[in-house]
């Protein structure tokens, strides 16, 4: 009788739930939730979002053909689906709760169950403080993802729907990036890989997403445009380029970084800018009150593209210059977090509106970037530079306050920034091998 009554509970609730995701997809407002919204929050219930997740959990969701341990994950997405959620015109400051809603069902799904793929992936199999039994158990774990996602042609496909086109772009430009990274980490997954035959087609896979990434970039005008798409599409064109080798991609991806690097603001005219008016990135300040959040994620990006071209031994630090201005980017934006006034003069100024109309949201989007900045902690990792004058000059005022503290080492300090790099295990400088005849001229 218990195992019954079990049975109907969980029936019940799948029902719900399923129900609440086919209204959240025919865009039907439930009493309590406006139409508009300043904060995605509002457009949410506590209790839809634990719906959600416990189903994501428990249902086929997320269930695949396999398990790695005790984990569940997604089914392999061939079709990739999102929606705008912001109100048109409005700069990302006001969201469409309709829509919010509607993408939220896809993008959980996506961020939930893919953030179990690379965090159990990086804490088993790139953790060296792991057992080998353990971390063998990740790699097979890895390995068998990749296999199958491969099998299935993930991530190939985004709706027909001009509604989801662009938004569906972003989350599979994501996607093929973050699988892309995840295979670079650890040589064994490609080992296993290929003991078990299985590596030209996670090869032949990767390949074609390659070659969507660089769609992306041709068919949108934003490859001129010095914004976190362009960054994030630079940072999987380079991942997706070093997995298959391709000279172009790795050009491609350099060709970005450069742009940005020299778009942060310094100069005008030969002149240096005054100490508070440096470090921005100009076009994402028309973010307005999310523009610290996605300098943060800018960062991500750009980071990421150090760390990976560092790891074949092509760092795009090919000049002290764009180290620095990296550092003076991160600097920036870390400051922002506890004192976001120097960015809400910048985006009044750069969109000549009233500084007393902006007001910086701490964005989640912001924690984004923590993870490759955690990353420069490592004094072999190629970039110390870079990150050593920012936890000395900054990181500490972002617990106690103190703008002017001093860098200090304590276990206390340290457990305040080293969470947020739990799921990152970068490749050391020169550790992957790549062919010297297809390093792009400037690697030499």
């Amino acid at each position: 009788m218990k195992k019954i009554a079990l049975l109907l509970v969980l029936f019940t609730h799948h029902s719900f739930a399923n129900d609440l995701i086919e209204d959240m997809r025919n865009e039907i407002l439930p009493s309590g939730i406006p139409a508009t919204a300043t904060s995605a929050s509002q457009c949410l219930k506590s209790h839809e979002i634990a719906t959600i997740d416990n189903l994501i959990e428990s249902t086929a969701y997320s269930r695949t053909y396999y398990h790695c341990g005790s984990e569940l994950f997604i089914k392999p997405q061939k079709v990739i689906s999102n929606y705008g959620s912001y109100v048109p015109g409005q700069s990302g400051d006001v969201y469409d709760c309709r829509m919010y809603r509607k993408s939220y069902t896809y993008t959980r799904l996506y961020e939930k169950g893919l953030n179990k793929i690379f965090g159990h992936g990086d804490n088993t199999a790139f953790n060296p403080s792991a057992s080998t039994t353990v971390r063998d158990k990740g790699v097979r774990c890895m390995a068998t993802i990749l296999n199958v996602w491969a099998k299935q042609s993930a991530l190939e496909e985004i709706p027909n729907a001009s509604s989801a086109r662009w938004y569906s772009k972003f989350w599979q430009n994501w996607m093929i990036g973050s699988f892309a990274t995840t295979f670079l980490k650890s040589p064994s997954i490609k080992n296993r890989l290929s003991n078990k035959g299985q590596l030209t087609r996670v090869l032949n896979w990767f390949t074609r997403l390659r070659q969507i990434v660089q769609t992306q970039i041709d068919d949108r005008p934003i490859r001129n445009k010095v914004v976190n798409m362009a960054f994030s599409r630079a940072a999987s064109i380079l991942a997706t380029g070093i997995v298959t080798e391709h000279t172009a991609s790795i050009e491609e991806a350099y060709d970005s970084f450069e742009v940005a690097i020299k778009d942060i603001t310094y100069k005008v005219n030969g002149v240096h800018l005054p100490e508070r008016e440096k470090g921005f990135l100009p076009e994402e300040l028309h973010r307005r009150n999310k523009a610290l959040g996605y300098h943060g994620v800018s960062i991500g990006h750009l980071t990421q593209m150090v760390n990976l071209s560092s790891a074949i031994g092509c760092s795009f630090f090919t000049s002290e210059f764009y180290r620095g201005k990296l550092n003076l980017l991160i600097r920036k934006t870390i400051e922002g977090r506890s004192y976001p006034e120097d960015f809400n003069k910048a985006v009044a100024e750069e969109l000549g509106i009233p500084q007393s109309s902006v007001n910086q949201v701490d964005s989640p989007q912001v924690e984004a970037f923590l993870e490759a900045l955690v990353s420069f902690e490592d004094p072999n990792n190629g970039v110390e530079e870079v990150w050593e004058q920012t936890k000395r000059n900054v990181l500490n005022y972002l617990t106690n306050g103190n703008r002017n503290a001093t860098y200090n080492s304590s276990p206390t300090y340290h457990s305040n920034f080293k969470h947020a790099g739990k799921f990152i295990r970068w490749p050391k400088p020169n550790s992957l091998s790549f062919p010297a005849n297809k390093k792009p001229s400037f690697c030499n």
